[in-house]
């Protein structure tokens, strides 16, 4: 068993193009200890987003505080607050916007095995 704190893991910077005020925990880097998988926890700052993007990996976002959205596809903008859990598909197309002026928009990220397709069970 392994158990990790994310108050023990430091904040990086997400410095990729198209992302502003992101902060990143790995908590388990890809085939670290759980093949295929990437577990980690995202910090938007006030005004903050990722880039828009699309991948193989599916995630899982657990929003823990905080309020903003997901535009997923087609532009289309999804509300999230703490509490909510979103599933984003292999291959859509997605990209999470902290609306806050004041507050930072925190979720925990599980990016999985590549594939999963909602239209074919």
């Amino acid at each position: 068993m392994i158990v990790r704190d994310f108050g023990e893991i430091e904040r990086e910077a997400a410095n990729l193009p198209g992302m502003e005020g992101v902060a990143t925990q790995s908590a388990f880097a890809e085939h670290e200890a759980l093949p295929g998988f990437l577990v980690r926890m995202f910090t938007l700052q006030p005004g903050g987003h990722t880039a828009l993007h699309w991948h193989r990996q599916q995630h899982l976002h657990y929003v823990l505080a905080g309020e903003g959205y997901v535009v997923g596809k087609d532009d289309e903008k999804t509300p999230i607050r703490s509490g909510q859990v979103v599933l984003v598909p292999s291959l859509d197309p997605h990209m999470v916007v902290n609306t806050s002026e004041d507050q930072e928009l925190r979720f925990f990220d599980v990016a999985g095995p590549c594939g999963y397709d909602p239209q074919h069970d």
